[in-house]
């Protein structure tokens, strides 16, 4: 919910329609997440900023109201707070942030991380490579292919020379006790 104040604060701000289409023609992505351009009068003096075009529920006169309002999220300002123009940088510091938009688009982790991602799918299909070829090399040994039936079996199952059991000898090993 946006205060009073907020909604005040924020209907201070005047948007430039010129900035805002050549901000978007120069990086879509920022008008689905209905960026603008816009100036704000009050802080320091007078600043550029990077604003939301949204909305929010607010009270109005005793009651609630659905208002659109500008939520500004950067304060466009050169080293040592100093004042600085807008200019198509704009859209390239949106472009290397665009994390911070409503409907992030992926393209700076993609530009940050892709590499990493690709090292760790070419480590898994390397392994994968290696768990084959280990198999194949199993299977062109013993010359036939591999069953379920090697390695170790259940002491449930019946097989082997004492009918399964891995605790206990057959019967015919016993000698000294008879029953």
């Amino acid at each position: 919910m946006l205060s009073p104040r907020q909604y005040e604060r924020s209907k201070r701000l005047q948007v430039d329609d010129n900035w805002t289409r050549t901000i978007r023609e120069l990086y879509p992505p920022a008008e689905r997440a209905s960026v603008v351009v816009a100036f704000d009068p009050v802080y320091r003096g007078g600043r550029w900023v990077l604003a939301y075009d949204t909305s929010d529920v607010t009270e109005a006169a005793g009651a609630f109201a659905q208002v659109r309002y500008l939520k500004a999220f950067y304060v466009w300002q050169g080293p040592g707070q100093t004042f600085l123009h807008p200019s198509a940088v704009i859209a390239d510091w949106l472009r290397d942030h665009d994390t911070h938009s409503e409907h992030y688009t992926g393209e700076w982790e993609d530009r940050m991380f892709g590499d990493v991602d690709k090292a760790k799918e070419q480590a898994e299909k390397a392994y994968w490579d290696e768990m084959t070829y280990g198999l194949k090399q199993v299977y062109d040994r013993h010359g036939k292919e591999i069953r379920a039936s090697h390695g170790t079996f259940s002491h449930h199952n019946g097989r082997g020379p004492n009918n399964g059991s891995k605790y206990f000898l057959p019967s015919k090993a016993y000698g000294g006790w008879k029953q």
